[in-house]
């Protein structure tokens, strides 16, 4: 994920990420469309509200996620149309 690259494949490499990492916080996701792929803003609790904290664009093949590209900047979820805080 950038800026920071990071290779997970398999449920069991993401299944350990997520639990080590992100799923230590409280989020929420609004999906939404990026370049014309499936994508979810995502906001994290902090002790002002839900805060922009990043954006992941999925690509999908044959109706499975292939890949999730994460961008850790959250002020492209503006540039779509959508709320820096919720």
């Amino acid at each position: 994920m950038p800026p920071l690259p990071s290779w997970y494949r398999g449920r069991a490499d993401i299944e350990g990420f997520l639990l080590e990492q992100p799923l230590t916080c409280q989020w929420r996701v609004i999906p939404t469309r990026a370049s014309g792929q499936l994508a979810f803003a995502c906001y994290i609790r902090e002790d002002s509200g839900w805060i922009a904290h990043s954006l992941d664009i999925l690509t999908v093949r044959d109706d499975r996620i292939e890949q999730i590209t994460g961008f850790l900047q959250p002020d492209l979820i503006s540039l779509l149309g959508l709320p820096d805080h919720l």
